[in-house]
């Protein structure tokens, strides 16, 4: 078993990408194509309504925010990047930058590997730009 830096299930199970989406169980949804519409969630109808407008605000910007997160991690080679430093690189919220980073995950851009400290004290997963999809292409 590989264990998920986010679920604790096992990463390599053939439906682990269906049922974690690496919010500690919140289901995010897509329209289908590479990235599709940016992610939605919510507990409560209020909640998930204040996402989808959310999602409708971030559309359409998305694509460059998420190719300046997918440069920045590129950029930090085999150091990779947390959350925390690509937030603070970048400028951006939290709130901005996670769902970023999780469609390039999804898209299988980026992977997680490692964990550093952050300045609270807290383990942080590192993230790595992947060449999977290159190698696949060729």
């Amino acid at each position: 078993m590989q264990p998920c830096l986010f679920c604790s299930g096992d990463a390599a199970a053939p439906d682990h990408a269906a049922r974690c989406d690496g919010r500690q169980g919140a289901l995010e949804m897509f329209d289908g194509n590479a990235f599709g519409a940016p992610p939605v969630a919510g507990v409560t109808p209020e909640t998930y309504a204040a996402s989808v407008e959310a999602a409708e605000q971030i559309e359409p910007s998305a694509d460059t925010l998420r190719a300046a997160v997918l440069a920045l991690i590129r950029s930090r080679g085999e150091v990779g990047a947390t959350d925390d430093e690509i937030q603070a690189a970048l400028g951006l919220t939290g709130n901005t930058e996670r769902p970023r980073r999780w469609e390039l995950f999804k898209a299988d851009l980026i992977y997680a590997a490692g964990h550093r400290v952050n300045a609270r004290g807290r383990k942080c997963a590192v993230w790595h730009a992947s060449d999977r999809r290159l190698r696949e292409a060729s």
